[in-house]
């Protein structure tokens, strides 16, 4: 259940966290009780296993990976760094509850349907380092309580603790247990933790235990989220620690650091909800044009998290990669463009909110906003209609008349797929396969609205042009015309 400067459930993490501090301690995945014994069936039925869903919890290489505890029939309590890779995707993480052996199928399965992150959550210090699965149905298995403020008597300096978990029973080896290991530790004072781990610990948020001198369990990569425990007045279990990271497993110099659970315990039991994620950006939609005096309206996107509060900000900028300037005043679901965002683009920001904290998505810009004299836009798109053709020499033309009543005419182009006929004694030099060509035709001199598109072929054969024509609003032909060619 250890890890120096290194989380204790994996190699991502402990990669990360070896850039904090030397010595830097390098493990296979897991946390593991070293020097522990195999706990008897049922000891500890609220002890959980995190596995990844799909994958056979006793997997060494893609099964459990962190520990937790029930707390309530559709809660589980662990380590934050345990559960913030699946806070955008809650339902891709799998809790096992009432088994001691994992390659049994003794207690439930069952799948999380939400995953509550403290919001002071602080990977780089390991701060806060706990977080709530809520799970998509309880469980009928009796949970643990956790340790209350003003309980310390039962988790003072000297107090030997227990902990549990199926992390590595060898530092040197990165293979997990398939039998929960259990085992015991002696809780610090918090003067004693800071002398020997620094400003890795902080009274606030962390408690640490370990054997100095003496052979004892710690924890290691594996047992991370699990518990350390102490005993009620009453000879339960309470819960008075998580297991988060450490220097080394089964160090003679550091104590392993474990979440201070009595500081966090009455966040925990006001059970907070999911706190808001995005995973849809709002889009701005608006009925007809981009332009002044047009209503836009902004969608609120895809969340998860519960019992969301939206609040909307309108932007406007004159880059739109950029969001740009709130509108004073635009702060609902829609908004009128005025004059003052004429040739600016316009952004929708929407805030989504709860008791766990804030998130803000932002729509990708629309824009520019137009004149509306200036945007008048033709429906129907320039008309294209043949005039004339005429191939001499394998060389062809084709004119034809376009026109628009509301714009000019930018670009009138062509798609040409021509097909050889091919003689005998022709194969070397004929293919019959179809070709497809793209032509741009040019106005014709004296009168603009004809156009002509020119090409020449090798052999003779069939063509078919397709001739459209795009206007200078970007309007293009509805109806484009289409021309058949016989060339001798």
């Amino acid at each position: 259940m250890k890890v120096g400067p290194q989380w204790k459930f994996g190699l991502v993490a402990l990669g990360v966290m070896c850039l904090l501090v030397n010595p830097c301690y390098s493990q296979g995945a897991g946390v593991d009780i070293i020097n522990g014994h195999n706990a008897a069936e049922g000891a500890w039925p609220f002890m959980t296993s995190l596995v990844e869903a799909g994958h056979d919890p006793a997997d060494p290489a893609q099964g459990h990976f962190c520990g937790g505890v029930l707390v309530a029939p559709r809660f589980v309590v662990t380590a934050g760094h345990c559960a913030e890779l699946f806070v955008n995707n809650p339902t891709a993480l799998d809790v096992i509850v009432g088994r001691t052996v994992l390659s049994s199928s003794v207690g439930y399965r069952v799948g999380v349907e939400g995953i509550i992150l403290h919001p002071q959550y602080d990977y780089f210090r390991a701060r806060n380092d706990i977080a709530l699965l809520r799970l998509a149905e309880p469980v009928p298995v009796p949970p643990v309580a956790l340790v209350q403020p003003g309980e310390e008597s039962l988790w003072s300096a000297g107090t030997v603790g227990t902990i549990i978990g199926w992390g590595q029973t060898d530092p040197e080896f990165p293979v997990l247990p398939d039998n929960l290991k259990e085992g015991s530790t002696t809780i610090q004072s918090d003067q004693d933790c800071s002398d020997n781990l620094g400003l890795y610990f902080s009274a606030a948020h962390h408690v640490c235990a370990g054997n100095p001198g003496a052979p004892g369990a710690d924890t290691c990569f594996g047992d991370s989220g699990g518990p350390l425990l102490a005993l009620s007045d009453e000879g339960e279990p309470v819960v008075v620690g998580l297991t988060s990271f450490g220097f080394e497993c089964n160090s003679d110099r550091f104590y392993s650091v474990y979440t201070r659970v009595a500081n966090y315990a009455a966040w925990v039991y006001s059970f907070p909800p999911v706190a808001p994620n995005s995973i849809q950006l709002p889009a701005v939609t608006f009925d007809s044009d981009a332009v002044v005096g047009e209503e836009f309206n902004c969608s609120s996107g895809t969340w998860i998290g519960d019992d969301l509060q939206f609040s909307y900000q309108w932007y406007a900028g004159s880059d739109p990669f950029a969001g740009g300037s709130p509108i004073a005043g635009a702060t609902s679901a829609t908004y009128v463009a005025d004059a003052s965002i004429e040739n600016l683009y316009l952004t929708c920001a929407v805030t989504a909110s709860n008791s766990s904290g804030a998130q803000e998505a932002d729509s990708i810009a629309v824009g520019p906003i137009l004149n509306p004299v200036l945007a008048v836009r033709d429906i129907t798109g320039p008309s294209v209609k043949k005039i004339r053709t005429s191939c001499a020499k394998r060389r062809c033309s084709v004119d034809v008349r376009v026109t628009d009543t509301q714009s000019d005419i930018q670009e009138v182009e062509g798609v040409l797929a021509f097909s050889a006929q091919c003689g005998r004694g022709s194969a070397k030099s004929c293919s019959s396969a179809v070709s497809y060509a793209f032509l741009n035709g040019t106005p014709k001199a004296g009168d603009s609205s004809v156009w002509r598109l020119t090409f020449k072929v090798r052999h003779p054969g069939k063509a078919n042009l397709i001739v459209r024509a795009s206007d200078s609003q970007g309007n293009r032909s509805k109806r484009p015309a289409k021309i058949s060619l016989r060339i001798k």
